[in-house]
Parts: C-alpha cells; structure tokens; sequence
C-alpha cells in the first residue's frame, strides 16, 4: 500500500505546518515526523483508524491535537488523506468536504 494526500488534505496540513513554524521551526518539524510516523502506521496496517462512516476513518496525531481521515482504495492498493483535522474545532466539519452527497430518490406512489 501507499499514502497518498489529497490536494485539499494537503493544503490543510501545510497551513497548520506553516503557523507552527511561525511559532517554532522545531514544532513544524515534530509535526512533520508525526504525521510521516502516522503514514507509516497505516500503511503497514490500514485498518488501524476508528471507522467514523462506511468509507471513511480517522487517526489521531500523538503529539498534536490533529487527526488524519483517510479512505482505504483496496483495487488501488492506497491510502488516500482525505483531512487533516483539527481536534477541537469542528472534528466533523470535514464530511461536507469528502463525502459524496446522498443519491436523490424520488417516491413513487402505486395508485390505489
């Protein structure tokens, strides 16, 4: 298996990577290595996450207060990051972003 980030989890890592850098460069790098370690993890053994919906699980960061969603792609043979997210605000706020909107259906009556 391989990881793999998805544009938008990417962009959220990489914010949070740069506002620690601000903070400390020492910081950004730890939580470089976290998240690296973390892929590590999973690629190793995938179902490690908690399942938080059918497609979709979640891994917390050990040192930092972010979790990692992640879908796993058997026929690809990947791993794909989906969020990068932070624990305290809005955990579930990354749902609008990655899952699939509900088919519509229509209900069709039968005519007594």
């Amino acid at each position: 298996m391989i990881c793999r980030f998805d544009d938008s989890a990417s962009e959220e890592f990489l914010r949070v990577v740069r506002y620690y850098a601000r903070e400390d460069r020492r910081l950004s790098a730890r939580l470089i290595e976290e998240l690296h370690r973390t892929a590590s993890l999973l690629v190793d053994n995938p179902k490690l996450g908690r399942r938080v919906s059918d497609d979709f699980r979640q891994i917390p960061l050990r040192r930092f207060p972010y979790f990692v969603i992640y879908r796993i792609q058997e026929r690809n043979q990947m791993i794909r990051l989906v969020a990068f997210v932070d624990q305290r605000q809005q955990p579930g706020a990354w749902r609008l972003r990655v899952e699939e909107p509900a088919p519509a259906y229509v209900a069709i009556r039968r005519a007594a």
